[in-house]
């Protein structure tokens, strides 16, 4: 039976066994999650309504279910993992967006992002930024590294505490930085 009620994303199996399901990780759930979530009720309504089901109210059954399974496995992998992504460098700001708060699985007021940064001169010298500063509004501002600590690699940890309580093990992002004001994301790191 197509239901909602007694799923769980962690204890769902397929019909037809597949490597990609057996050798998952944390990291596979967490870029299908983001997938999954990317459907909008109103996707998943054009998609039920391609289906033109003859029985009354089977269509918004099967719509209601969707977006309920949907939401739940949202709610497991974002919760599991730390929900930031969409990195950009914005006039030497990295920004990024919050996943479950963008989505609505999260309340916003309850968040904060904590984050650290490190230097690495790109011949193994790095210069720890222990300092962990908050933020709440998705960006944080690459310039306060002074200028003589400047270095061409920089590594942002990103953390999310929801209500005082850690969200996923942390993100961290790397950054190369031609000079002082020019940098941009070469890679991403979710633990």
């Amino acid at each position: 039976i197509f239901e909602s009620v007694n799923f769980d994303p962690m204890k769902w199996k397929n019909s037809y066994p597949t490597k990609s399901f057996e050798m998952m990780d944390d990291r596979d759930a967490f870029w299908a999650a983001k997938i999954i979530m990317s459907f909008s009720d109103e996707m998943l309504e054009a998609i039920v309504s391609e289906a033109q089901y003859p029985e009354q109210g089977a269509a918004d059954h099967v719509l209601k279910t969707l977006i309920e399974r949907r939401d739940k496995i949202g709610r497991e992998w974002f919760g599991r993992m730390t929900p930031v992504d969409n990195f950009e460098v914005n006039m030497n700001t990295l920004v990024f967006s919050d996943l479950a708060a963008d989505s609505g699985l999260a309340d916003m007021n309850r968040r904060k992002y904590i984050y650290s940064i490190c230097l690495n001169d790109g011949e193994g010298k790095k210069i720890i930024m222990n300092e962990r500063r908050e933020t709440i509004d998705h960006s944080i501002d690459l310039l306060q590294v002074s200028e003589d600590m400047k270095k061409p690699f920089m590594t942002v940890r990103i953390e999310i505490e929801d209500a005082g309580m850690r969200v996923g093990r942390g993100v961290e992002v790397y950054l190369y930085c031609r000079d002082h004001t020019s940098c941009r994301v070469t890679g991403l790191d979710r633990r």
